[in-house]
């Protein structure tokens, strides 16, 4: 009896370690020089992707293109697809997302747009002629339906329940648009696991003043902010969609780093972190002649919040 228990253990720890599945190459930064402008799909071996056809990979190739954090597919009424090496099991519902966005206004470039999953296994497709045929689901829709139409990126997901055919098969995810439709991101996890929907971003902050970081997340319950090389510098509870924020107030050059969080989700072990973002402090020197000594707060000014931090900082010992 002892030994069943045991097993169930382990099998639903398992089940609940799905999480997120992974995807080559997801944001199809595939480590090029950002001195060039793009590259083509039959100049590049874009590998684990394949295409049916033409397509560039960009990086702020085209004005007015949504910003980002590197190289994103710019579709030319191809289609691009990939076989994972996680598979399917029967009765767990996959969940397949990506960016989708479009540049200019929308008006000169890419507007339909599909996401899909397929079998890889019963049809793998062939790179530079065929995509997959037999589509197991799909989503799509039109950015001009969006407000406003061009310069954002949208997220956009795709579910799939697996049936006993697809069972122990492997995972095929895709997608497709118009002429410059831009994707990137691409993100496949078990439905209802942790997701960040929004990474933070780098910032500069002034010496003195507040720097505050964000995160957008689905199904997480508990967060830790970590910097690199020092650890957990925050932590909580939060509830699925909503946005986590780390403020750091009073910076100093100390604070100077890089940035992550971590969400979690109740009695699943790991977690999914957040991209990296970093915060730089510029210093104050307030002119030629410095901080003035009546300036406590060294914020470059002397008024009354000068006063509060002096009364502050005798009170717990620490005027100087």
């Amino acid at each position: 009896m002892k030994e069943l228990i045991i097993l169930a253990a382990v099998l639903a720890l398992a089940a609940a370690s799905f999480g997120a599945i992974n995807v080559g190459n997801a944001s199809f930064d595939e480590g090029l020089s950002d001195a060039g402008s793009y590259g083509n799909t039959y100049s590049y071996d874009w590998s684990p992707w394949k295409t049916s056809g033409w397509s560039w990979l960009g990086n702020g190739f085209y004005t007015g293109a949504p910003a980002g954090d590197g190289w994103y597919v710019i579709t030319a009424n191809a289609t691009w697809f990939q076989g994972l090496s996680a598979t399917f099991t029967e009765g767990q519902t996959i969940d397949f997302s990506i960016d989708v966005g479009t540049y200019n206004n929308g008006a000169q470039s890419g507007d339909n747009w599909t996401i899909f999953l397929y079998d890889a296994t019963v049809d793998p497709g062939v790179d530079y002629a065929a995509a997959p045929t037999s589509i197991l689901t799909a989503v799509n829709g039109r950015l001009s339906d969006e407000a406003p139409p061009g310069g954002v990126w949208y997220n956009k997901t795709v579910l799939y329940t697996a049936t006993a055919a697809e069972d122990g098969h492997a995972i095929g995810i895709g997608f497709a648009g118009d002429y410059y439709t831009l994707l990137d991101h691409a993100s496949v996890a078990e439905a209802g696991a942790v997701k960040i929907t929004s990474d933070p971003v780098d910032i500069t902050v002034d010496e003195t003043r507040t720097a505050v970081f964000s995160v957008e997340h689905v199904n997480g319950t508990s967060y830790e902010w970590r910097k690199v090389g020092t650890g957990v510098v925050d932590s909580g509870t939060t509830t699925s969609g909503q946005t986590i924020t780390l403020t750091i107030s009073g910076v100093t050059q100390a604070d100077e780093g890089y940035y992550y969080c971590k969400v979690s989700k109740d009695n699943v072990p790991g977690g999914v972190g957040s991209a990296q973002a970093q915060l730089t402090v510029t210093a104050l020197t307030c002119g030629d002649w410095g901080y003035l000594r009546s300036d406590i707060n060294r914020d470059c000014y002397v008024n009354l919040l000068d006063v509060v931090e002096l009364a502050a900082k005798w009170l717990n010992g620490t005027l100087q």
